[in-house]
C-alpha cells in the first residue's frame, strides 16, 4: 500500500446539497457546497491549479496520533504532517501540485479565492472545519476508499446566494 497515493483507483460521482456565488473575477456563477471536517484532525490540501483537494484517511491517523502524544504541540505536529505532503504526494492529475496555502479556484477563469482573506496564520489553518468544494472538483480520499468527483451542486434547499 502507498503511503502517498492519491486514490484507489476508484472516482465516484456525487451530488450535494449547496450553493451559488458569482466569481468576482468573471461574474459566473460557481456552485459549491461545504464539506464539515474535525478541525485538528482532518487533513487537507487543495490543488494549486485546480479546486481538486486531497481528504486521505491516511493523514486523519497520522493526526491522531500526533494527537494523543502528550510531549509535541499539536500545531507543531500537523505543520510537520502538511510539509511531508506537500513534497511527498504525487502531481494532481490536472499537473498541479497540492498546498497548503492553495485554495479553491472559480473553474471558468481560475481566479483563486483568498484564503482567510489572504493572512497566512498556521494555527488557524491547521484547525480549520471546513472545506468548500467546487461542483466539478474532486476529492482524492486515498488507498482506503474511492474519491468522489462532484458532479452536482443541488440548488433547491439553497435559500441565498452564498
Amino acid at each position: 500500500m502507498d503511503k502517498y497515493l492519491l486514490t484507489n483507483g476508484m472516482i465516484e460521482d456525487e451530488e450535494r446539497t449547496g450553493w451559488i456565488i458569482s466569481c468576482p473575477n468573471c461574474q459566473k456563477d460557481i456552485r459549491y457546497t461545504i464539506l464539515n471536517i474535525q478541525p485538528g484532525e482532518d487533513v487537507f490540501l487543495y490543488c494549486n491549479k485546480s479546486s481538486d483537494f486531497v481528504l486521505r484517511d491516511e493523514d486523519l491517523y497520522l493526526a491522531h496520533k500526533i494527537a494523543r502524544k502528550n510531549n509535541e504541540n499539536v500545531i507543531d505536529g500537523l505543520i510537520k504532517i502538511y510539509d511531508d505532503l506537500e513534497h511527498k504526494l504525487p502531481e494532481c492529475p490536472c499537473g498541479g501540485s497540492f498546498k497548503r496555502w492553495s485554495n479553491v479556484k472559480c473553474p471558468f477563469c481560475l481566479y483563486e479565492f483568498p484564503y482567510n482573506n489572504g493572512v497566512k496564520n498556521e494555527a488557524f489553518r491547521m484547525m480549520e472545519g471546513n472545506i468548500i468544494w467546487i461542483e466539478g472538483a474532486i476529492a482524492y480520499r486515498g488507498n482506503n476508499r474511492p474519491s468522489n468527483r462532484l458532479v452536482k451542486v443541488d440548488l433547491s434547499l439553497a435559500d441565498h446566494k452564498g
